[in-house]
């Protein structure tokens, strides 16, 4: 899984070669739509650079969806989410159901 951490935050000089570490702090870089003007740290000269965005998916088991036992997790609540105190979920698949209340 990718994390922050791994994440290639920088883009190759066209002019020296060198990676030079592209900084979101202000927002930039973000929009595919838009060029980015950059200093090369190395060389000082400027260029362009177009941001990209791709996506990438990853597989993981769930035994639930093919047979298997559920892991029922009850859901915690406090006074201002009562609609969650008679409630748990499966922490494999995200399903939801109902705690049957005893009463006296």
């Amino acid at each position: 899984m990718k994390t922050r951490e791994n994440w290639d935050d920088s883009v190759t000089c066209p002019y020296c070669e060198e990676e030079v570490e592209i900084c979101h702090d202000d927002g930039a870089f973000y929009d595919e739509s838009e060029q980015e003007e950059l200093e090369c740290d190395n060389c000082e000269k400027k260029f362009l650079v177009q941001a990209s965005c791709s996506w990438s998916y990853e597989g993981e088991k769930c035994d639930c969806l093919n047979g298997g036992e559920h892991k029922w997790k009850k859901r915690f609540s406090d006074e201002h989410y009562p609609e969650l105190q008679h409630k748990e979920y499966c922490t494999d698949c995200g399903e939801k159901r109902e705690i049957k209340r005893i009463t006296n």
